[in-house]
């Protein structure tokens, strides 16, 4: 099986992920102004949980890895190491090349997730899981927008307007320097807090010494 149509399945079953968690959580929402409530903070929480894993799976795949691994290699450490040489090739992938990957790694892990937590977990509180599916399905997307700037499609820049998703401003410090700061890239809300308190750089350290224990 070729690596496109791994990714085409990837859609299908991001896609199914997507509606199955949403059905949950509109399904369990009423008027009141509990469910509006949670609604909100759905939405608002997985907005900054997408951006934060973003940021530590960009920072994983610049970090460590390489890219003869089986499935990881070609799916998520290539992309990025090839995006630092040639940054607007991302701008020249179609929908399913830029995210048939990330579609793909969030159905398997909201099944995952679903088949094990469910009948411990009411179903609203699975469902609130599912915007932060969708940020990161579009994450990708989001990103390859960012490279667009100024001739991004219309619903990026107006979402950069509002200041809810990764702005092409934001995205440059990035790419300013050795690719070794600013990693998220849904909304780019966490990256100068992050930056701030030198949250990768610390788990870089804790990463390397328990491997080093470890051999």
């Amino acid at each position: 099986m070729t690596y496109r149509r791994i990714e085409q399945l990837g859609l299908i079953l991001g896609s199914f992920a997507l509606l199955h968690g949403h059905w949950l959580l509109f399904n369990g929402l009423d008027l009141s102004f509990f469910s509006l409530g949670l609604l909100m903070v759905s939405l608002f929480g997985g907005l900054i949980a997408a951006d934060f894993v973003s940021g530590t799976v960009h920072w994983f795949a610049d970090t460590f890895g390489d890219e003869s691994w089986p499935i990881l290699g070609a799916s998520l450490i290539r992309p990025f190491r090839e995006h630092h040489v040639d940054p607007a090739s991302i701008t020249r992938h179609d929908f399913i090349e830029t995210n048939g990957s990330s579609f793909l790694l969030v159905g398997i892990s909201w099944f995952s997730i679903y088949f094990l937590l469910r009948g411990t977990v009411d179903q609203i509180t699975l469902g609130a899981v599912a915007p932060a599916l969708l940020f990161l399905c579009m994450t990708n997307e989001i990103h390859k927008m960012a490279h667009l700037a100024g001739e991004s499609q219309p619903w990026h820049r107006a979402l950069v307007r509002m200041g809810l998703v990764l702005s092409a401003n934001a995205h440059r410090a990035h790419h300013s320097g050795k690719f070794n700061s600013h990693y998220c890239i849904t909304t780019g809300w966490l990256n100068n807090g992050l930056e701030r308190i030198r949250f990768f750089r610390r788990l870089e350290c804790f990463v390397k010494r328990a491997h080093f224990q470890g051999d």
